[in-house]
């Protein structure tokens, strides 16, 4: 999409089979769980001297 939120008149809301929520609709205790695990996952790697499988920034 070029421009977000896309305007009252954009194709997709005349669409009677989708719902649309904000970017928090994918915002839910599991999600949030999954997070949480991931983020200790990375730490425990670090800690045992391994690379971490998703760094933040690429290391040299």
């Amino acid at each position: 999409m070029e421009n977000e939120p896309p305007g009252k008149n954009h194709p997709l809301f005349q669409l009677n089979n989708a719902i649309f929520t904000p970017h928090l609709g994918a915002v839910t205790r599991e999600a949030s769980k999954r997070a949480e695990w991931g983020a200790a996952e990375e730490v425990v790697r670090v800690l045992e001297g391994k690379s971490p499988k998703n760094p933040a920034v690429q290391l040299k």
